[in-house]
């Protein structure tokens, strides 16, 4: 388990909100995954997505989207593939 420093994820929403240029109302899940370096979201919030994949608020490396908008299944091959990934964590 990662604990995650709350004043830290806190400053960090407060930045997101000063700066601006986010789409959706979740900058406190935007906060956590620049705290945290988790770089995959599951989600079905279109906002949301542009946000996690916009590098000017989460890069290092960007987000990857996990969705069941398009799919209404999880399809095994594309969970396969998204947890193979090596770079869903920020170093």
């Amino acid at each position: 388990m990662l604990n995650i420093d709350d004043a830290m994820t806190d400053a960090k929403e407060q930045e997101i909100r000063a700066t601006g240029g986010y789409k959706s109302d979740d900058e406190h899940i935007l906060a956590l995954a620049n705290s945290s370096g988790a770089r995959l979201l599951y989600s079905n919030d279109t906002d949301l997505h542009k946000d996690f994949k916009n590098p000017r608020i989460l890069a290092g490396p960007r987000g990857s989207v996990y969705s069941t908008l398009e799919s209404k299944s999880i399809d095994p091959i594309t969970h396969r593939k998204l947890l193979q990934k090596t770079d869903l964590c920020r170093k």
